[in-house]
């Protein structure tokens, strides 16, 4: 994983949480001082959450939801381990 960039993430690459989990955006221009909001998908059901542009979800405090793009590596290892 790799530290969350708003240019990237608007551009369609893949965003994951700290923990590895798949992350929608659903919009980048939420009012207030949390304009990014996202889906984040668990294994039967998934929930909203909103960010800060830098991607934290409590400022000031690291969070299992707070926001990382998902490096290449992490992709292929995806694709390789669903393929089984």
């Amino acid at each position: 994983m790799r530290k969350f960039n708003l240019e990237e993430a608007k551009a369609g690459k893949a965003v994951v949480t700290r923990t590895g989990r798949p992350v929608r955006i659903l919009c980048w221009d939420a009012k207030g001082s949390d304009p990014i909001v996202g889906l984040i998908e668990l294994d039967f059901t998934s929930y909203a959450s909103t960010y800060n542009e830098s991607g934290i979800f409590r400022e000031g405090v690291e969070s299992e939801q707070d926001l990382f793009m998902k490096s290449e590596i992490d992709r292929k290892s995806t694709r390789l381990n669903s393929s089984h």
